[in-house]
Order: C-alpha cells, then sequence, then structure tokens
C-alpha cells in the first residue's frame, strides 16, 4: 500500500470526484469498491431484464447538472462584490 498517495473506500459519486482531483493534483491514487460498479447511490444498472435501466439510490442527483459549480467547476470563481 506505500505505492498509493492517497487510498479512498467506496466508489460514490464523491470519492470519485475526489479522486479525480487528487489524480489530476498528480497523486497516485487507490480507490477500492465492494461492488462490481462505481457510483454508489448514483448508478444505474440493468437489474431485471437488459432493456429497462434502474436508479438504485436516487434519482434526483441529474438535478445537480444543473448547477453552475458543477457545469463550470474549472473556471468557477463566486460572485464576492
Amino acid at each position: 500500500m506505500s505505492n498509493y498517495d492517497v487510498i479512498a473506500m467506496g466508489a460514490g459519486h464523491n470519492s470519485l470526484t475526489t479522486c479525480a482531483y487528487l489524480a489530476k493534483a498528480g497523486k497516485k491514487v487507490l480507490l477500492l469498491e465492494r461492488h462490481g460498479y462505481a457510483g454508489g447511490g448514483v448508478a444505474t444498472q440493468q437489474i431485471l431484464t437488459p432493456v429497462y435501466h434502474h436508479d438504485l439510490h436516487s434519482s434526483v442527483h441529474i438535478m445537480i447538472q444543473a448547477n453552475p459549480m458543477i457545469t463550470k467547476f474549472e473556471t468557477y470563481l463566486p460572485n464576492t462584490a
């Protein structure tokens, strides 16, 4: 484990985002997840039939995409005036 700067447990959307920024900053990151898929509560899976997709937990996380903190995160500066 000494080959990594950061070890994160759980591949939910918060961990994925955090690990992405740590990796972008040059850190060597190991992300561990107990399930066979990433995304945690915002993952969509085909459970019953191959045609239908189901939100496993939250169905409203998609609304966060309208937030300017998310859509323009790299260049977002809050209004301090």
